[in-house]
C-alpha cells in the first residue's frame, strides 16, 4: 500500500513551491486544487448541482463557472460557504482517493490546502506543514491575488491558526528563506522520508 503524505499549511506559505520541487525529484503529488477545477467542468454534475443551488449569476455566457463571482458569492457568508463545499468536498475527495488507491509508488503526495480544517487527518501516515512567517505570507497573497492587507487578513482569520498546523505536523517546511533554502529543506525532508520508508537514497 502507497503511503500517503498530506501538504498543508495555510494561504501565502509555499505548498505549489514545494510540491514543484517534490516533483522535480519524480515524486507522485496529487493536487487537489487541480481536482477542485475538474469536478467543476461542464457537464459536471457537481456544476449541474451549483447552478440549482447558487443560480445563474456565478457563471460565464459559456456555462463554464465564473470563480471570481463564486468567491464573491461565499466570501464571508458562512452559510452559503458551507453549501459550496458540501457540493465540491465530497466529490474531490472521492477523487483523490482513487487516484491515491491506484498509485503503485511506494508513497505519494497530496496537497489538501484545507486538510485540517476538514478533519482528513486520518487518511494520511503522516503530514507535511508548509509555513512562512506571517508578514511574508500576507505579502505574497496581496502579489498574487492583487489583494488589500486587510482582505487577505479576514481570509487568513477563516483558517485554523497556523501555529496549531505546526504543532500537529510531523514535518514542518518554512519557506521564508526563499527558494534556495526552500529548496534544501524539501529535498532534505524528501531524503529523510525515503529513509524512514527503508527506501534507497540517491
Amino acid at each position: 500500500m502507497t503511503y500517503l503524505i498530506g501538504i498543508t499549511g495555510g494561504i501565502g506559505g509555499g505548498k505549489s513551491t514545494v510540491s514543484y520541487y517534490l516533483s522535480e525529484t519524480g515524486a507522485t503529488i496529487i493536487d487537489t486544487d487541480r481536482i477542485s477545477h475538474e469536478v467543476t467542468l461542464p457537464g459536471s454534475d457537481a456544476l449541474d448541482e451549483i447552478r440549482t443551488v447558487f443560480g445563474p449569476s456565478v457563471f460565464h455566457e459559456d456555462g463554464s463557472l465564473d470563480r471570481k463571482a463564486m468567491a464573491g458569492v461565499v466570501f464571508g457568508d458562512e452559510e452559503k460557504l458551507s453549501l459550496l463545499n458540501s457540493i465540491l468536498h465530497p466529490r474531490i475527495r472521492k477523487r483523490w482517493l482513487k487516484v491515491a488507491g491506484e498509485c503503485k509508488e511506494p508513497f505519494a503526495f497530496v496537497a489538501i490546502p484545507l486538510l485540517f480544517e476538514n478533519n482528513l487527518q486520518r487518511y494520511f501516515d503522516e503530514i507535511w506543514v508548509v509555513t512562512a512567517d506571517e508578514d511574508e505570507r500576507i505579502k505574497r497573497v496581496m502579489a498574487r491575488d492583487n489583494a488589500s492587507r486587510e482582505s487577505v487578513q479576514r481570509r487568513m482569520a477563516h483558517q485554523i491558526p497556523e501555529s496549531e498546523k505546526i504543532d500537529a505536523a510531523d514535518i514542518v517546511i518554512d519557506t521564508s528563506g526563499g527558494y534556495e533554502t526552500t529548496r534544501a529543506s524539501t529535498l532534505k525532508a524528501l531524503a529523510d522520508l525515503k529513509r524512514r520508508l527503508g527506501l534507497e537514497v540517491a
